[in-house]
């Protein structure tokens, strides 16, 4: 399947966010044989430092004054930054074809303009976009769709960061059965908090828009754990987010062996470690999904709306009870099937030979 970096051969790379930033340095990555120049903010440096070995970084106005030796300006998308907005501003400036590639299910069209527009969405929203808008799934082009983006500007990509991810688990994925020796297995949850982002309540007039909080969902996992499980088999793991403080909730979790804090410095770390992951609706659910891991997302009985990932194969869940942990110790630890029962050898019948010649 094509992406947008396929015709170029002088490509600006403009990030800040990480989901976007992880796309695209896996796409350029495999397209390496190209001429790149980057210019990066926020958590897209550490990304693209993590996985490429060498950047020729350079300022926003590169555009200005290289607009005749660059053939492409990619970026990501960000709600709270305005850096990709800027840069698909300069490129329209300099006649230089731009593209962006979605990396969520939510707010596409925020992600172009900027926030004083968001409740009012003008009439001409669509001057915002860049040349090209790249989805890499069904459920984002479908939803670009019913946000009635002009469809000769979208167009289709693989998600090269989730191809990298599933190859990684990929011998993992073999190993389906346990071994009839083999203890069995603890149910090792991730978490992945996600707060209330500053661009959510931007996006709703009202502030209790999605019927819960983060702490409530952390007390009900509290619960959940405490009520449903003996504490030998089950494992919690926290993911915090990079804007939550690390003891946010230290309170809540204070003396209780079976759950720890990640001080894992990637994702992949942890999915290495989980069987099980759990979250509300964040983006990474859906790379766990690509690692093969079982995914659940909780919206609490009190949700005021559904999560916006749409993937079906994801475990969807309005209650933390003694059923939920039947099942998932179910799953992780999966009956042995019984070994095939031999059979004799079938018999040949008696056949007459025929000897007339």
């Amino acid at each position: 399947m094509n992406t947008p970096v396929d015709k170029a051969k002088n490509i600006l790379v403009v990030s800040s966010e990480a989901g976007g930033a992880h796309i695209l340095s896996s796409m350029i990555k495999a397209k390496s044989n190209k001429n790149y120049f980057f210019c990066l903010e926020g958590e897209a440096v550490n990304v693209f430092e993590a996985k490429l070995r060498k950047m020729d970084s350079v300022p926003l106005d590169f555009i200005n004054s290289n607009r005749r030796s660059i053939d492409l300006v990619l970026t990501g998308t960000s709600f709270m930054s305005d850096h990709e907005r800027k840069a698909i501003v300069l490129a329209k400036k300099n006649k230089v074809k731009s593209a962006s590639v979605l990396d969520h299910w939510i707010g596409y069209r925020q992600r172009f303009l900027p926030r004083e527009m968001w409740k009012n969405m003008p009439v001409t929203w669509m001057n915002y976009l860049p040349d090209a808008v790249w989805v890499t799934d069904r459920s984002a082009f479908d939803i670009v769709q019913k946000e009635k983006f002009p469809m000769n500007r979208i167009f289709r990509t693989n998600n090269q960061y989730f191809d990298d991810i599933a190859l990684t688990f990929e011998n993992e994925a073999r190993r389906k059965l346990r071994p009839e020796a083999q203890p069995r297995n603890d149910i090792k949850i991730l978490y992945i908090s996600e707060p209330v982002p500053e661009e959510s309540r931007l996006m709703h007039t009202e502030s209790k828009f999605r019927g819960f909080t983060e702490t409530d969902v952390v007390k009900e996992i509290v619960r959940f754990l405490v009520t449903n499980f003996k504490l030998n088999n089950v494992k919690f793991r926290f993911r915090l987010s990079p804007d939550e403080s690390q003891d946010k909730y230290d309170s809540l979790i204070s003396g209780m062996s079976q759950i720890e804090k990640s001080t894992s410095r990637t994702l992949l770390e942890d999915l290495l470690w989980a069987n099980t992951v759990l979250g509300v609706e964040h983006s990474d659910l859906v790379v766990s999904l690509a690692a093969g891991k079982i995914v659940l997302i909780y919206q609490p009985e009190t949700a005021l709306q559904n999560s916006c990932i749409p993937h079906r194969s994801i475990i969807r869940v309005k209650t933390l009870n003694a059923e939920l942990a039947e099942k998932l110790d179910s799953i992780v630890n999966p009956p042995l099937e019984p070994p095939p029962e031999e059979l004799p050898e079938p018999r040949i019948p008696y056949q007459k030979k025929d000897i007339r010649r």
